[in-house]
């Protein structure tokens, strides 16, 4: 167990959206893993040091507010909402980060926008 259990490689790998293969290099995947908190806890363990947690309450955007994030996630998915993320923050276009779930993405924004705008 490293870093009491924060760090597993491979679930940290997976969260970035790398599964069995990638076309990044071990270079960028290196510096794309030192931005992870998980990442940063287990190296300060190895150096016999600890990251404390500072937990905050997530703000979501308020235009949009909370209820219409927990709706998009009870309908994709937590962990599909994250790669999506990381789609984008890679370069990807809009159409290709969402793929197959665009339609639905797309209809929830124009839902919470035609609701919240008025």
């Amino acid at each position: 167990m490293i870093a009491e259990g924060d760090f597993r490689r491979s679930s940290t790998l997976r969260s970035m959206g790398i599964e069995d293969a990638t076309d990044m290099t071990p270079e960028e995947i290196a510096r794309r893993m030192a931005d992870r908190d998980e990442v940063r806890a287990a190296y300060l363990a190895d150096k016999g040091q600890t990251l404390e947690p500072v937990r905050k309450e997530k703000v979501f955007n308020s235009k949009f507010g909370n209820d219409a994030l927990r709706t998009l996630i009870d309908r994709i998915g937590e962990q599909r909402l994250a790669q999506i993320n990381f789609a984008l923050e890679s370069g990807q276009s809009i159409d290709e980060a969402m793929g197959p779930d665009q339609n639905i993405i797309r209809d929830k924004g124009h839902v919470e926008y035609a609701t919240n705008s008025l």
